[in-house]
């Protein structure tokens, strides 16, 4: 459902760029550090796999703006 979702809400040139995970749910969890089970984690990698930004919580435009910022940064 969630992946559907994100599909339809997501601009075509950027599908190709997006990852959802639904597995090794620990494993990720761990090396993103993050700290509440229950919310959901949102990581821009770059093309080495490094991380540029997360956000974890609820998303509203604060966070939105501030990852469409960082996402006009990275070189394509």
């Amino acid at each position: 459902m969630i992946r559907s979702s994100m599909r339809k809400g997501t601009a075509p040139p950027l599908l190709d760029r997006s990852l959802i995970m639904t597995k090794d749910e620990k494993s990720w969890k761990s090396a993103l550090g993050v700290k509440q089970d229950n919310l959901p984690v949102v990581v821009l990698l770059d093309g080495k796999g490094q991380v540029l930004w997360t956000y974890e919580g609820l998303f509203a435009d604060s966070p939105y703006q501030e990852l469409k910022s960082k996402l006009d940064a990275v070189p394509r």
